[in-house]
């Protein structure tokens, strides 16, 4: 036969479709399986495989190989016998029929057209729905989704919290206020309440007041105009431009520089160039990962900051501080300010002191190193270490523990406290096992029994001790400490005779309980209670007192004896000792310390010897004078005199302004400062006496001068007058005020009343003028101004960067550069062009013209009519301007705004409605509902409420559960909550601690993944798996699913057994000690080295003898 062009055998080859020939497998092969050919009269092709047809025409394929359809159910790619003769799928290790049975959850289930799975349970779909994984009966035949503890009709209906709601409106159009519904269309949710929109644009809330986004923005509750375009932003209460000004923490600053982007104190600053130290400091970036260190900045990878200090790295690696050098935190570490190298690794070298050392040897033990006296050694007791899971320090001294965690310390030695008590250092058996305390020669329960005087007895709800006795001080009362008294009453609480009293209410007087009518301030008066503060007993009579601290009767009242003197039976209050007292008329004084005065009042004595009255005070008429009312000493005796209230020596004292001054010379009258002086020869400058220099004297500061010779100037220095007419100072020198002028400390001369200074030279401000210092003669006699070097008349000419020009027009003529215009009829480009104004409101330029910006807008270079009222609605496209709220501008082609302003966006070169279409990949694409914005899949969604979810064949909408809403293999979940674990979403026990294990979450706190189960760890702080076990891998090793201890870093397994592999070597599964060293080798069952033996099979033999080991 031919194929193509080629002749072929037909039962030989097999002629393929691109007339290619292949090599049958057998002569009766009709057709390609793969890379071979088969027969499909008695073969199958399964994964480019022949496999033998198995039930004929009821064959098909498994993976790669073939199967009885009939018989048979193929599994996952494994071949299953059926169960039964309907069934055709399979559910876990079972198969099941899918026209009555469905498999939920590897478990077989009633199914039926209706029934699908909830989890493992199966439900009609008519009746019931699945709600978070749980089966619910509908509440209407038309629900078709949960909400809450019930169902409802998505169609007619929304879920608000929990709560289903009627649409308000068209159901797309109905949102969510806590749990009611609105018409979005119409309303807005603001903080939980519903309001009213007041405008059509109104989308969002700010505080409880709605607002268009896209022409307001929310500032602080206040909704504000957005007047920057999409560079307007919120800074309190008020917006800003984000191009000039930036918002520092609720302040608007203005930008130092365009590119700054924060703020540094009270400026601003560039990120990307700079950083702010101490939030307030501008310093360069060295990168990145630039630092501070005290108001400086520095770059880490050079440098450290070691206590406000910037240091440069001692070495590369170094990365930390150590007093005043730097350490590389890998190899060394910081013990009191001084570097140590790591003794033991970084995770177990330690400091002590200023010492490092390897943890693993060694403990700290009060800043001294000690090498541990055990292995597993891990505390301190005095002198010497121990092992605190096995031992306890007892005074200094280890002890070993005799009963576990019971075990406690008697003094040196340790005991067991469930057998034993601990009585003043002596270990003393218990009398009964729930004993916990000791009791004179025994032991005691605290909990049922009281100790009392070396004797246990019965405790009770309260109990005390009345000698040996325990009692209840709720019933009794003991009195003496060996008599009990049942109570007379409840609150009962002591004895008084035979009876018993409670001493907050009662008092014993005299044998008899009366009430106490002072609480803490009774008394008794014979047989009666009385209040001490109130009452005086006197005679066993009671008397009402005068004041609370009486003690004595005067007359018909009291009074207190301590404190008051009786006079005329009127007590009168005293100072001093009451030995002291006597009486002035009815009153009563002290006479060491008072005085009794001439009208009758008592006044105390200011001094001992005082014995007469000055006003308010007592003085000594021998020593000393009254003066205004005031005791003075007699300095000069009867030459003493007073100064108002102060007494003073007449012939060497001065009374000056009411104080008195020494005199300094005997003839002086007047005082000066803090000195006197003589009127007739002195003068008082600023509180300094002086000497009169002549008849014109005057002071400058605190010096006197002759005003005819001197000119005393205001930081009072004195200048000798150069000329005796000389008025003033100028500079160094003086000058005559109506002759001269000042100028920069120069004299000179004035010149016809017209006289002005340029610099130090004096000038005629008539003929000249000052230019830059330099005195110039005038161009014309009406130039007052300076152009440069030249001088000119504002009034009809400009100056424009030193150059004069004439004003031609008016005084409005402005400069353009250095050519002057007629702002009326022209205008002044940015490249310094003047053009003539097409039209006379013209105010910028545009192209080759002029156009007003008011009314116009400059598009590449044409200018062309504002087509909205508001300038600021007029935008350009190319070269054409256009409203937006009509128009579009996309890709430079110009739409109509098919949404009107709010809605419509460009999708590449066409414009469309946001809320009938989404643009993805530059296509347009209907809205799959109201309020999609984005794309997903073949559809779209909104992200305000959905989540696009990679899912198989293609993404698809979820809705949001939260802030923190995760994909899981197609389905949204809500990430604070749970955990996706292989496609399976489960419950986040511990948060984001929380770890998954297979397709189930586990707390790692609580267990370990092992091998895909969950087991529960053994101590808290297990880390590893050993099979069904856990394990902390510092400390232990899994050998053959055996926990074993580790003997090491390198420790290493040996069957089950763990080992030391520096100590041990492990021959057929038994461990061997390493005899030989680094040389030691296995043979067989024997440890050799080969410098002295010869392993023969599982034989050693020695070379220098024949004994086989």
């Amino acid at each position: 036969m031919c194929c193509g062009k080629t002749s072929y055998n037909p039962r030989e080859y097999y002629c393929m479709e691109d007339y290619t020939l292949r090599k049958k497998r057998n002569a009766d092969d009709n057709y390609i399986c793969g890379a071979t050919t088969f027969n499909t009269n008695t073969e199958l092709c399964c994964e480019d495989q022949p496999q033998e047809k198995k039930g004929s025409d009821s064959a098909k394929c498994c993976g790669k190989r073939s199967y009885d359809s009939k018989a048979q159910v193929c599994c996952d790619g494994e071949i299953r016998n059926k169960n039964r003769q309907g069934d055709d799928s399979c559910c876990g290790n079972s198969t099941i029929s899918s026209t009555t049975e469905i498999c939920c959850l590897q478990k077989t289930r009633a199914g039926g057209k209706y029934m699908t799975c909830c989890e493992d349970v199966s439900f009609d779909t008519q009746s019931q729905i699945c709600c978070e994984r749980k089966v619910r009966d509908k509440k209407n035949k038309a629900d078709d989704c949960c909400c809450g503890n019930t169902t409802f009709d998505a169609k007619n209906e929304v879920c608000c919290i929990g709560s289903p709601q009627q649409a308000k409106g068209r159901i797309e159009y109905t949102k969510c206020c806590g749990i009611q519904s609105y018409d979005s269309t119409k309303e807005i949710c603001c903080g939980g309440k519903i309001i009213k929109k007041k405008k059509d644009g109104d989308n969002w809330c700010c505080a409880d007041q709605p607002y268009d986004t896209n022409k307001e923005l929310c500032c602080h509750g206040l909704s504000v105009q957005i007047s920057f375009g999409k560079n307007t932003q919120c800074c309190g209460m008020e917006s800003f431009d984000t191009l000039t000004h930036i918002c520092c923490y609720g302040k608007l600053r203005k930008k130092d520089d365009s590119k700054d982007n924060w703020c540094c104190g009270s400026t601003t600053y560039n990120t990307q160039s700079e950083v702010c130290c101490d939030g307030m400091i501008r310093q360069p970036s060295y990168g990145k990962d630039t630092q501070c260190c005290n108001g400086k900045s520095f770059d880490p990878a050079k440098q450290v900051c070691c206590g406000g200090k910037i240091v440069s790295k001692a070495n590369p690696n170094d990365d930390c501080c150590c007093g005043n050098v730097t350490i590389d935190s890998a190899t060394q570490i910081c013990c009191n300010n001084k570097p140590r190298p790591f003794v033991g690794g970084f995770e177990s070298t330690s400091c002590c002191f200023d010492q490092s050392f390897d943890n693993r040897k060694s403990i700290c033990c009060d800043g001294k190193v000690k090498e541990k006296r055990g292995e597993e050694d891990d505390c301190c007791c005095g002198s010497t270490t121990f092992n605190a899971k096995t031992q306890i320090c007892c005074e200094n001294i280890p002890q070993n523990l005799v009963g576990n965690e019971f075990t406690k310390c008697c003094g040196k030695t340790s005991y067991d406290s469930r057998q034993h008590v601990c009585c003043d250092n002596e270990i003393r058996k218990k009398a009964n096992n729930n004993d916990n305390a000791c009791c004179g020669k025994t032991t005691m329960n605290t909990n049922s029994q009281f100790c009392c005087n070396g004797n246990p007895s019965k405790a009770y709800e309260a109990t005390l001790c009345c000698g040996k006795t325990s009692y209840n001080p709720k019933t009794q009362v003991c009195c003496n400490d060996m008599s009990l008294f049942d109570k007379t009453s409840n609150d009962d609480d002591w004895c008084c005779g035979n009876k018993t009293y409670n001493r907050a209410q009662d008092v014993c007087c005299n044998g008899e309980p009366q009430a106490a009518v002072g609480a803490e301030f009774t008394d008794c008066c014979n047989k009666k209670s009385y209040d001490k503060r109130k009452q005086l007993c006197f005679d066993d009579i009671l008397y009402d007192k005068r004041n609370k601290d009486d003690n004595c009767r005067c007359g018909k009242t009291t009074f207190n004896t301590g404190t008051e003197v009786c006079c005329d039976g009127v007590p009168s209050t005293l100072r001093g000792d009451i030995k002291d007292a006597s009486c002035c008329g009815n009153k009563g004084y002290n006479m060491l310390m008072e005085i009794c005065c001439d009208n009758g009042s008592v006044m105390k004595k200011d001094n001992p010897s005082d014995d007469s009255c000055c006003g308010m005070k007592t003085f000594n008429a021998v020593s000393q004078i009254c003066c205004n009312l005031t005791p003075q000493p007699r300095t000069a005796g009867a030459m003493t005199m007073c100064c108002v209230d102060k007494s003073y020596n007449l012939e060497k004292e001065i009374c000056c302004k009411n104080s008195v001054r020494m005199k300094e010379s005997n003839d002086d009258n007047c005082c000066c400062g803090n000195t006197t002086f003589n009127t007739n020869k002195e003068i008082c400058c600023n509180d300094v006496p002086q000497p009169l220099q002549g008849a014109n004297t005057k002071c400058c500061g605190t010096k006197g001068y002759d005003a005819d010779k001197y000119i005393c100037y205001e930081d009072n220095t004195l200048y000798q007058k150069v000329s005796s007419g000389d008025d003033w100072i100028c500079g160094k020198t003086t000058y005559n005020t109506n002759t001269q002028v000042c100028c920069l400390g120069v004299p000179q001369p004035i010149y016809n009343g017209n006289a002005k200074c340029c610099g130090s030279v004096s000038y005629d401000s008539g003929e000249r003028i000052c230019c830059d210092g330099n005195v110039m003669p005038k161009s014309k006699n009406s130039d007052n101004v300076c152009c440069g070097k030249l001088t000119f008349n504002p009034q009809l000419q400009i100056c424009c960067q030193g150059i004069i020009q004439n004003r031609t027009g008016g005084m409005d003529t402005m400069c353009c550069e250095k050519v002057a215009f007629n702002p009326s009829n022209e205008v002044c480009c940015d490249d310094l062009q003047i053009f003539q104004k097409a039209n006379k409101d013209d105010n910028c330029c545009c192209g080759n013209t002029t156009f007003n910006t008011l009314s116009d807008v400059c598009c590449d270079g044409v200018a062309s009519p504002a087509k909205t009222k508001d300038i600021k609605d007029t935008k350009c496209c190319g070269i054409y301007s256009y409203s937006i709220e009509t128009h579009i501008c996309c890709e430079l082609t110009l739409q109509e705004a098919v949404g009107g302003q709010k809605n419509t966006r460009c999708c590449r070169d066409k414009a469309y409605d946001i809320n009938k279409h989404v643009c993805c990949d530059g296509s347009l694409r209907p809205v799959d509902k109201t309020g999609d914005l984005w794309c997903c899949g073949n559809g779209t969604y909104n992200p305000n409420t959905e989540i696009c979810c990679p899912g198989d064949p293609m993404e698809r909408p979820q809705p949001l559960k939260g802030k923190n809403t995760r994909c899981c293999d197609g389905v949204s979940y809500d990430a604070s909550m749970d955990v996706c674990c292989e496609g399976v979403i489960q419950h986040a026990w511990v948060g984001i601690r929380t770890r998954c294990c297979g397709k189930r979450s586990y707390n790692p706190d609580r267990g370990l993944c092992c091998n895909g189960q969950m087991v529960e760890k053994t101590l808290p702080w297990d880390d590893c798996c050993c099979c069904n076990k856990t394990i902390y891998s510092a400390k232990q090793v899994c050998c053959g699913c055996n926990v074993q201890g580790r003997c090491g870093e390198a420790t290493k397994c040996c069957g089950q057994t763990s080992y030391d592999p520096y100590m041990y070597i492990c021959c057929n599964g038994i461990v061997k000690p390493r005899s030989y060293g680094e040389e030691s080798y296995c043979c067989g069952e024997y440890v050799y080295t080969p410098k002295l033996a010869i392993c023969c099979g599982d034989y050693v033999k020695w070379k220098m003898g024949k004994m086989e080991w």
